[in-house]
């Protein structure tokens, strides 16, 4: 519950501007709880490489918070550099400023960017190039490789995700975008999101169209799934499926054999033996990771 968060706001501010003035680079806290109900928040901390930060940093975080030891400036250190992103959650702002107290707390020089209300995958590309570069131009230059995205429904969860669709969408409707009211927080992932359809195996409510292809994020837009509704069955696109259907149209768009050798599907333990034969099939290369976004 966001309630809980805000009592150890500071001290996470404090301890990831240690992070960053010992090793002399700059981190990124972004504040949100995912696919969570709209009373909830969280943090997940991002480092200069625009990466999840590794196990070690996160023990140090975690022992942090609930020791509550000094944490202090020290000589040869440099003043913290932190981005800082929130979802559109109620108690985002409220934590923000808590979190920058920590922050200011550790060292008054301290430089904080305040990204505002972003999605989680804008938020790693905005600390991975210092917010030098457009994640949505960039977008839009991907977006000219694929054809008829207007056969896809985009489901926003009543998210930040839906900011990113409209600015994308603004020139030129791409795709269709549904649940996107980010005004009323508290329809953030209510009957909707890819955690609801994923749970529920269906569609979300009021918003059936059969034979048509679904997307669903989740309330920070950094999780998707695919689906369909043909007549009464529901048809979810699960990550071996979807791996599968990008895997089999860079193949297909590929001019050869030795093009291929430049691609790969990474996949984790839980993928099946028939998806992995049929990568193999297509003349891709697998390998296989430990489950989790930083892996």
């Amino acid at each position: 519950h966001h309630t809980i968060l805000e009592t150890i706001a500071e001290n996470i501010g404090e301890i990831v501007a240690l992070l960053s003035s010992f090793n002399r680079v700059p981190y990124g806290i972004m504040i949100t709880a995912s696919h969570n109900p709209h009373e909830d928040n969280g943090v997940k901390i991002v480092n200069h490489h625009g990466e999840m930060i590794d196990e070690i940093e996160e023990n140090i975080i975690t022992y942090y918070i609930n020791k509550k030891d000094p944490c202090n400036f020290k000589l040869g250190m440099i003043s913290p550099v932190i981005f800082i992103g929130r979802d559109t959650r109620e108690s985002g702002l409220r934590i923000f400023n808590l979190i920058q107290n920590g922050i200011i707390k550790f060292n008054p020089h301290s430089t904080i960017y305040d990204n505002s209300i972003t999605t989680t995958p804008e938020f790693h590309y905005i600390v991975a190039y210092k917010g030098d570069k457009s994640y949505i131009d960039n977008l839009k230059k991907l977006l000219l490789y694929i054809e008829n995205t207007q056969l896809l429904i985009c489901d926003c969860a009543n998210g930040v995700g839906s900011m990113i669709c409209d600015e994308l969408n603004k020139d030129k409707e791409r795709f269709r975008v549904i649940n996107t009211n980010i005004k009323n927080t508290r329809l953030l992932n209510e009957n909707c999101g890819s955690d609801y359809v994923v749970n529920n195996r269906k569609v979300p409510e009021n918003k059936v169209e059969h034979n048509k292809l679904y997307a669903s994020l989740d309330g920070d837009a950094d999780r998707i799934v695919f689906y369909y509704q043909k007549s009464d069955e529901f048809h979810l696109l699960n990550g071996d499926k979807i791996s599968a259907l990008i895997a089999f149209y860079i193949a297909s768009t590929l001019d050869s054999v030795d093009d291929l050798n430049n691609v790969a599907v990474i996949h984790t333990g839980y993928s099946n033996t028939a998806f992995i034969k049929f990568i193999h099939y297509l003349g891709i290369q697998t390998v296989c990771t430990a489950t989790g976004v930083k892996n």
